[in-house]
């Protein structure tokens, strides 16, 4: 992700509304991360270089990662990263836009719906786009509920996008 040493907060959905539109509203901020509490306890999210207002359709971005750090409420501190699965070898879905839904990492990896809160339209099925984690394989239970808990019926508790900050440099003018 590089080295950011702070972060600025862009978008809490509970504050914000949890409409896509409205996540997609960010403007042209990259490097973004997105942290995202199911109703299951679990925390998960994606980090992208990419701008989430771009126009619609999948975007390759080789910076782009998904991570989990909370699983059923156990501390878990995993990193997945785009590209280099079998069915992604290039990582061209890294991320997909579309004005109307939420987050949308890998090739349905995991999609976020629009008014995630009371949808249970969300979906989380890893390995396609990005890493799979140790002992989960595409299209298995273990890859289906490692980020959210379950593929679908779960609901988010809360979503937000921060801007990740490079740090300040500054130059010393010679006295």
């Amino acid at each position: 992700m590089g080295d950011y040493t702070s972060a600025r907060l862009l978008y809490r959905a509970s504050r914000d509304s949890f409409s896509g539109a409205v996540y997609h509203r960010l403007g042209s901020v990259p490097n973004t991360v997105t942290i995202i509490k199911s109703d299951k306890n679990y925390v998960f999210g994606g980090f992208t270089s990419i701008a989430l207002n771009k126009s619609s359709g999948y975007y390759k971005d080789p910076t782009a990662y998904m991570f989990s750090l909370r699983r059923n409420g156990t501390s878990n501190n995993v990193q997945l990263r785009s590209g280099g699965t079998s069915n992604d070898p290039s990582g061209q879905y890294a991320l997909y836009i579309y004005s109307s839904y939420g987050a949308y990492f890998g090739y349905n990896d995991l999609y976020v719906s629009d008014q995630s809160f009371s949808s249970s339209s969300s979906t989380s099925n890893l390995c396609y786009t990005y890493d799979c984690p140790v002992g989960c394989t595409y299209g298995s239970t273990c890859a289906q509920s490692y980020l959210a808990g379950s593929y679908s019926s779960w609901y988010t508790d809360e979503i937000e996008v921060f801007q990740m900050l490079s740090p300040v440099t500054t130059t010393v003018q010679p006295g």
